[in-house]
């Protein structure tokens, strides 16, 4: 039996969603609801739900601000967010935070138990022990779970989704791209009647590029940003795709264009390490972001990118303690880019594991200085 919370400050919306839940019948338990962000984040605590539904904006704490908090206690929830299109903005922060479902107000009935089906899913792929039917029994009457029933909500054309990720990934131009995104809407609202349908269809694809990007190494700050809700949701979420994916196809040309950036990389941090050097800056040199290019030096070098200047500032403060032995540490520390003797003596025992009294004494007995 799966254990469910039910939280929004609006008690019309909660009692929606609660008979909404209801209609499920078998395998879902409502253990409570909050009508605040404070009391969800209690109960979410002392009555260990499996699922909650969650509105975004709630007086004391905001729903995101209750996630966070849970995922910092490392509590086994999955979250479904509610959401109104006005708040649309707060999706990739959902993204981050590994929410489940992203539900956008107002919803049918359907939606919601849609939601939970696929929440049950993802905890079913996290308890493989266990079997769907377990997680949500049914009697020998009832084959099928009643929103398994129901007439479906949404046709999602996933081949169409895959055609437009092909055509991101090669990065052959912005026609090709244009073309397979217009074949995506053209889908959408070939297999979805309703309005709210053909909605949910762009949140889905909105948030999976979104997903694809994260993994490429693309910052979110790079990417397309919800456009003002002066537009009816159609044409809003319409022009928000293209422009996210012109910025996505954007970020994989340069890449292609840029090819190896860890070279360069290298030249500059090399020549001003000396000075304080920032991943930012050293990314805007190369011309990519600064995600990419961190991720580049942990799969390229298998060193993290500020790991790589404490080596090669310590690097240099070796050669100057073989050629200048009678320099200070303070002296060797402003030198190479330290500020402050006492951490530059940490970074020397951290990287080459001796102290800096012990690497003078190792190197006059070698006889280097």
């Amino acid at each position: 039996m799966l254990r469910l919370l039910v939280v929004d400050n609006e008690k019309d919306a909660r009692d929606k969603m609660i008979r909404s839940i209801d209609k499920l019948q078998n395998g879902i338990a409502i253990v409570g609801a909050a009508s605040d962000g404070l009391e969800a984040f209690e109960k979410i605590l002392t009555l260990r739900p499996d699922i909650v539904l969650i509105d975004i904006q709630m007086p004391g704490l905001s729903g995101l601000e209750v996630i966070r908090k849970i995922r910092a206690k490392n509590l086994s929830v999955v979250f479904i967010i509610i959401s109104s299109y006005s708040e649309f903005s707060y999706a990739q922060d959902a993204i981050r935070l590994n929410v489940e479902e992203y539900l956008l107000k107002p919803f049918l009935p359907a939606d919601v138990c849609n939601a939970i089906y696929k929440a049950a899913e993802r905890i079913q792929s996290v308890n493989k022990v266990m079997n769907l039917s377990e997680i949500l029994p049914v009697p020998e009457a009832q084959k099928t779970p009643p929103f398994q029933r129901m007439k479906p909500l949404l046709v999602y054309p996933f081949e169409q989704e895959q055609t437009l990720i092909k055509a991101l990934q090669a990065a052959k131009g912005q026609r090709n791209v244009k073309d397979a995104l217009d074949g995506f809407v053209a889908a959408a609202h070939e297999k979805n009647s309703a309005i709210t349908a053909i909605v949910n269809c762009y949140i889905i694809l909105y948030v999976e590029l979104h997903r694809m990007a994260i993994n490429y190494g693309i910052d979110f700050n790079e990417l397309a940003q919800p456009v003002p809700d002066t537009l009816d949701p159609v044409s809003a979420f319409q022009q928000m795709l293209a422009k996210l994916c012109e910025e996505i196809e954007i970020c994989f040309s340069t890449r292609k264009a840029v090819g190896n950036i860890i070279a360069p990389a290298i030249k500059y941090i090399e020549e001003f390490c000396a000075k304080e050097v920032t991943l930012g800056e050293v990314a805007n040199y190369v011309g990519v972001s600064p995600s990419y290019l961190s991720s580049q030096f942990s799969q390229t070098l298998n060193i993290h990118f500020i790991d790589y200047i404490h080596k090669v500032r310590i690097k240099r403060a070796m050669d100057h303690l073989r050629n200048q032995p009678y320099l200070k540490a303070y002296e060797v520390a402003q030198m190479v880019g330290y500020s402050s003797a006492k951490y530059f003596s940490q970074m020397f025992k951290k990287v080459t594991g001796v102290t800096l009294s012990q690497f003078r004494s190792q190197a006059a007995v070698s006889g280097e200085i």
